[in-house]
């Protein structure tokens, strides 16, 4: 299982924004890898980057990509996700494994893990915020995504 840990990288001043800079650490059974403590430094503007890595993992899941290496939005943060199988998916940082997984498990897993970060009372975005609306988009469209595949 891979799970993903989310943080901000600064003090918010005083609520997010989509813009605001943060830090994903994905963590395998095999290993992690983080975009904190890097020279240069690696914090992306998450909210924004979220909708970039689940159009990835759509893909991925829905089979429409052969492998997908995902960049933070104003970083130089990777990570890659390999399929080893009809449903399997390597993930890499680094070229170091960090855990092969079943795709939609892994979908369903980092969807939670931004849902549960985003839900937080200092992650929560004012009202109108455009990268709110796109996180909402692209959220929705991978729960569809993950339904079709569930019902075949």
């Amino acid at each position: 299982m891979v799970r993903l840990q989310l943080e901000w990288a600064e003090p918010l001043d005083p609520v997010p924004s989509g813009y605001d800079l943060g830090h994903m650490t994905f963590i395998g059974d095999r290993g992690s890898c983080t975009s904190k403590d890097k020279t240069p430094d690696q914090a992306m503007m998450l909210v924004i980057s979220f909708p970039v890595l689940f159009y990835g993992l759509e893909q991925l899941a829905s089979r429409q990509l052969l492998g997908f290496t995902f960049c933070g939005i104003d970083s130089s943060f990777t990570i890659e996700f390999q399929p080893t199988s009809a449903r399997r998916v390597v993930v890499k940082c680094r070229g170091t494994i960090l855990d092969e997984v079943d795709i939609v498990g892994l979908c369903r897993s980092i969807l939670s893990d931004v849902q549960a970060f985003m839900a937080r009372p200092e992650s929560r975005l004012p009202e109108g915020d455009p990268g709110s609306q796109d996180l909402s988009s692209s959220i929705a469209r991978l729960v569809q995504v993950l339904e079709r595949i569930d019902a075949k």
